[in-house]
């Protein structure tokens, strides 16, 4: 429908507009209360509610671990989603002792405060947020997830807050992109929180190193892990997955996710598999995506040959390299990983042959030293990242050589 110039014009209407989008959005990352939320959004939380009332197997496994297992290390936070799914009270009342024996649980404790807000008293509100979070620099990402949940709770969490955060943890990831992997679980329910309540999309402030991650977050993955991995993986490719279901990257970690062998059947990846795992979204096959993932802010390169278990998996960073089921002398001459190959320059000059859609990186050099080449008559040079390589375009062909003739 198109709006008139003289209709657009009117200044009451245009305020209106503005007003009503501010509303729109203000809403869209509140719960119905117009509370800050944390994790589940009316949309997540009614597609929780379809699967207990269609008694789907995620949801069996997980009402039947919160009704067996009472010594749950993930106790709190499963009574409190049960609850929130159900609307039983109890729960929320177990969540919430469970939560006084348990002060130092931050997350968890935050969660049950933001799902059962409701039936929680003063008292033991304040006894529940009686322990202050400590920063742990062994586990940054997990510190700065239980911060902001603990100031969202708190109504101490803005925008300002949760940049001052971010910019303590993105050179971390910039540095080295397979430090979060660990943590992959606490650094994606920040970014959640963060967007679907402040706006701020972090990812933004290095677009590219994101969409790399998920291919990252695959690639990492030892072989003979990949078609069983432990539950805090899982969780954390099905937590990246629902921060942005649209990115290529994560529609491959769906395609991972959701093959029926790797569902959590037991354990407290339970709870996780069915708060995040939507068997409604499409993915793609993972063994169609590239065989490696390369960041040249980092000089981070993952690559394995195949997606067999038994596969040869490589991992080179800053000139470091760990090699797992791989020849001894893999690097000695030209190494191929699909599209891929990993040509050493362990003379003074190599001969690269153009493929189309292909990649060459050249390996072996000096952090900042150059290699040249002629295309179609004109003079190009790159320089190496900080582990020695460069990466080529599929355009380069010829006899490339070094600058200084420095090994």
């Amino acid at each position: 429908m198109r709006v008139s110039p003289r209709l657009w014009n009117n200044v009451v209407l245009r305020l209106f507009f503005v007003l009503l989008f501010i509303c729109v959005s203000v809403c869209s990352a509140s719960d119905n209360d117009g509370a800050p939320s944390l994790l589940l959004t009316g949309r997540r939380l009614h597609r929780l509610k379809l699967d207990a009332q269609r008694q789907t197997e995620r949801w069996s496994n997980f009402e039947q671990r919160v009704k067996t297992v009472t010594d749950s290390p993930e106790r709190g936070f499963e009574l409190a989603l049960y609850s929130a799914v159900t609307g039983n009270a109890d729960a929320c009342h177990s969540a919430i002792e469970w939560g006084r024996a348990h002060t130092g649980e931050h997350r968890q404790i935050a969660l049950i405060l933001n799902w059962c807000r409701a039936g929680v008293a003063a008292a033991d509100r304040q006894a529940l947020l009686n322990a202050p979070v400590e920063k742990d620099s062994a586990h940054p990402f997990e510190s700065a997830r239980d911060t902001l949940f603990t100031d969202v709770v708190q109504g101490r969490a803005s925008r300002e807050s949760v940049r001052r955060q971010w910019s303590r943890l993105l050179p971390l990831i910039q540095r080295d992109p397979r430090v979060c992997l660990p943590e992959i679980y606490a650094l994606f329910e920040f970014l959640d929180v963060a967007q679907k309540n402040f706006r701020a999309d972090l990812r933004q402030d290095n677009p590219r190193l994101f969409s790399t991650l998920p291919y990252f977050f695959l690639l990492s993955i030892h072989p003979s892990d990949l078609d069983h991995p432990d539950w805090k993986t899982r969780a954390g490719g099905l937590m990246m997955v629902n921060v942005d279901p649209n990115l290529q990257g994560s529609s491959f970690v769906q395609g991972w996710a959701m093959e029926d062998p790797k569902m959590a059947r037991e354990g407290p990846g339970v709870a996780y598999e069915f708060l995040w795992a939507n068997p409604y979204l499409p993915g793609l096959g993972y063994y169609n995506m590239d065989l490696y993932a390369y960041d040249p802010g980092s000089s981070l390169l993952v690559a394995r040959k195949s997606w067999d278990a038994n596969s040869c998996w490589v991992s080179s960073f800053r000139g470091h390299v760990d090699l797992l089921q791989c020849p001894s002398r893999l690097f000695d001459s030209a190494a191929t990983f699909g599209r891929l190959t990993l040509l050493p320059l362990n003379q003074q000059c190599v001969d690269v042959k153009a493929r189309n859609t292909a990649v060459t990186i050249l390996s072996g050099l000096q952090p900042g030293a150059s290699v040249a080449w002629d295309e179609q008559g004109k003079k190009l040079t790159a320089s190496a990242d900080s582990g020695g390589e460069v990466m080529l375009s599929s355009t380069v062909s010829g006899r490339i050589c070094r600058v200084d003739g420095k090994r």
